[in-house]
């Protein structure tokens, strides 16, 4: 297997999905992937990180402690 590929099981445990929901995101295209010859999915494992890493930002609050005017 190419190290720089993931398979949809690998995706899904990294992206913390389910394994259909990652083969629908590869075969909509929001994850690039190809088939093998054998059929199964590979993802790109860069893609797949990069995807985390915005899921992750999108979904995080920084929280900034009141200033003296706001009490």
């Amino acid at each position: 297997m190419n190290p720089n590929t993931y398979s949809t099981r690998q995706a899904a445990e990294v992206l913390d999905l389910s394994q259909s929901t990652v083969q629908r995101m590869a075969d909509s295209g929001e994850l690039p992937s190809y088939r093998t010859p054998g059929g199964f999915r590979r993802l790109d494992a860069g893609a797949v990180i990069e995807y985390q890493r915005t899921r992750i930002s999108s979904t995080v609050t920084v929280l900034t402690p009141a200033s003296s005017e706001d009490e």
